[in-house]
């Protein structure tokens, strides 16, 4: 048997799926003692079982799979709550008066709940590219581009000098990078070269930044028009890939994409470090716990 734990997320439905399981087998058992014949579930109680059950068990997979912590999960959020709202979640013609009200009341609270952080979930859903802006509005695509335009000049006015003009070119590696070839003359081609969103000595900061943000918009806008990549794709690779077509974006993807859709990491890092810190080694000093816990999380 399941017993339901409060830390534990999806028990509960674990243990009703497994009493309706082992039904034949608990009445067997319960019925031949006298002591505990009153423990028998009644047609009343099964049937409050299997409608609790029917409304609870669509979100076990679900839960599983935003729990995760080895990919990007914040993204799937928004279409998960689409597909919870419109199909999982739906009501059916099956369905108990009990079923239909849970069904309600966890579809209100999930709604009430995400609606204080819905520019963030329509932000990293967009940088997704196997979603984009596949379940938001026009308003919200119109939206979500002002900002993610806006953040990506904010990033860049944030950068030091140096890297600033820069932004766009990655950094070579010195290990195994090429011995330097013989200088060449000065061609009249190289007078005319410019780097995009890249202010020149002379440039004002206004200038800079009227670069910058046609920069990003054409990024954006190659972006969009984009096919989106199957859902199997893992979307930081993907960034990683494009990297060189999107420089500006592909810096706003990995801040916004490494963000945990739960609590479950934050959680099992607790659990880490109390298997790590017990009773026998109370001692360690907190930078050892530290590289203690980090080596536990990712070896």
């Amino acid at each position: 048997m399941v017993t339901d734990c409060q830390t534990r997320w999806g028990s509960t439905q674990k243990m009703i799926s497994r009493i309706l399981e082992q039904q034949r087998a608990l009445t067997k058992v319960l019925s031949t003692d006298r002591k505990a014949r009153q423990l028998l579930p009644s047609w009343q109680d099964l049937d409050v079982l299997e409608s609790m059950n029917r409304a609870l068990s669509p979100l076990q997979d679900f839960t599983d799979a935003l729990s995760a912590e080895q990919y990007v999960s914040i993204s799937y959020l928004k279409p998960i709550l689409h597909i919870l709202n419109t199909s999982v979640l739906a009501e059916d013609e099956e369905d108990t008066d009990l079923t239909k009200s849970l069904k309600a009341k966890i579809l209100r609270y999930l709604n009430e709940k995400y609606e204080v952080t819905q520019a963030l979930l329509n932000i990293t859903t967009f940088l997704d590219p196997r979603f984009k802006a596949k379940y938001m509005s026009t308003e919200e695509t119109r939206t979500i581009k002002e900002r993610v335009v806006s953040e990506v000049v904010e990033i860049h006015q944030q950068q030091p000098e140096p890297q600033r003009t820069m932004v766009m070119e990655d950094s070579p590696d010195l290990d195994n990078s090429p011995p330097a070839a013989k200088a060449k003359k000065k061609t009249l081609a190289s007078f005319f070269q410019n780097s995009t969103c890249m202010p020149s000595t002379t440039s004002t900061p206004t200038t800079f930044l009227v670069q910058c943000r046609d920069a990003v918009t054409t990024e954006l806008t190659t972006y969009t028009y984009m096919p989106a990549v199957v859902p199997e794709e893992d979307p930081l690779k993907w960034w990683k890939h494009h990297k060189i077509n999107f420089p500006l974006l592909s810096k706003l993807a990995q801040k916004y994409l490494c963000i945990q859709a739960t609590s479950s990491a934050s959680e099992r890092a607790f659990s880490a470090s109390g298997n790590v810190v017990s009773a026998h080694r109370s001692c360690l000093k907190p930078e050892k716990v530290d590289m203690l816990v980090f080596l536990s999380k990712n070896l």
